[in-house]
């Protein structure tokens, strides 16, 4: 995988991880966009405009004003000022930023550590006794820690154990129903953030989304509701995303992509080749025709007259989205006018 790739890559999954929202309370936008020159990387805001030049080995938006930086001296997390906030050290794991506190596991240190946006350290866990610690504090402020295979444990931001898992496959909690997926044998339950199960149903679930969550069980696929209701049957379909964005997602029947609503109304026919989850009501489509990539609002709308010969799978990352057209790419905004096109290295 190159760097770019890998910088696209972390980037995608810092603002995705821990129930697809990072700013609290609200899905996290991201204002500044990475791109490549001569092998450096710097940073375009929503405009195209340059607003760090590209002179890094690395740059990754942490948060509305965070970035984490790597060049010959080093990594470190600054402010949009370019203000030093945390130093980090060279041999840590890549970093875990929640729009609060950042986690920093240090190879060779007996403790993970987090610090908040100022670069204050708030919470030191030790490792001992301890396989991995997963991700970041979710947005009810729960940390899912792994002691061993099959046993894990949640703790508060003192860092206290508030209860503990075993012979299941755990999750983050879900911020609107605050509730954590549980996968065992042949079931799911369903946990609050005290650790009391609220309802257990057959087969494999997701997490909730929008409350509602994706039930798998045998040759039969449905949604439930935050009590554990039975809500909308998606059997009929090969695929639907768990996740709902606005109240709709995405759903795939043999080489047909469209979108269904919570309802289970198609809102979008299952006309495209692939399409993307929607952001700020865009998402990018293949058409069958000819291949081409367009982009669509929620009303199935072409917002540009410009036909593209790829769209990032992923659709928008906020206001931009990666796209290729002729021998151009580069980054496009929302309606379709490339305001960054990469350099050639």
């Amino acid at each position: 995988m190159s760097m770019f790739k890998k910088l696209f890559f972390y980037f995608f999954l810092s603002i995705t991880f821990a129930c697809n929202q990072i700013e609290r309370g609200e899905v996290y936008i991201p204002l500044y966009y990475p791109i490549k020159v001569n092998g450096k990387l710097g940073l375009i805001d929503t405009s195209g405009q340059v607003v760090m030049n590209p002179k890094y080995l690395n740059v990754q938006p942490l948060g509305r004003n965070e970035l984490l930086i790597e060049d010959s001296k080093g990594k470190r997390i600054v402010n949009d000022q370019g203000l030093i906030l945390l130093k980090i050290p060279p041999n840590s794991m890549p970093l875990d930023f929640n729009g609060e506190w950042i986690k920093i596991d240090e190879l060779g240190n007996d403790s993970v550590f987090f610090f908040d946006q100022s670069g204050q350290k708030r919470l030191a866990i030790s490792k001992q006794g301890i396989s991995d610690v997963s991700g970041n504090f979710d947005e009810c402020n729960r940390l899912l820690v792994v002691l061993s295979e099959g046993r894990f444990l949640y703790l508060n931001k003192k860092g206290e154990k508030v209860f503990s898992i075993s012979g299941g496959i755990p999750s983050s909690f879900d911020t609107k129903s605050r509730l954590a997926r549980i996968i065992y044998p042949k079931k799911t339950c369903y946990y609050d953030t005290m650790g009391r199960v609220k309802f257990c149903v057959p087969g494999e679930g997701n997490q909730l989304s929008e409350g509602l969550a994706l039930i798998e069980q045998s040759n039969k696929k449905y949604f439930i509701n935050e009590f554990g209701k039975k809500s909308l049957d998606v059997s009929q379909y090969d695929y639907v995303d768990p996740w709902f964005h606005d109240g709709i997602t995405l759903a795939i029947k043999g080489d047909s992509h469209g979108y269904i609503n919570s309802k289970g109304d198609v809102v979008i026919p299952l006309i495209y080749s692939q399409v993307s989850r929607f952001t700020l009501g865009l998402a990018t489509a293949q058409d069958p025709k000819d291949d081409k990539w367009i982009i669509i609002n929620r009303q199935n709308q072409v917002v540009s007259d410009k036909r593209f010969d790829w769209l990032d799978r992923e659709g928008y990352f906020g206001y931009l989205c990666r796209a290729k057209r002729n021998d151009t790419t580069g980054w496009i905004n929302r309606k379709g006018e490339f305001v960054w096109i990469d350099a050639e290295d």
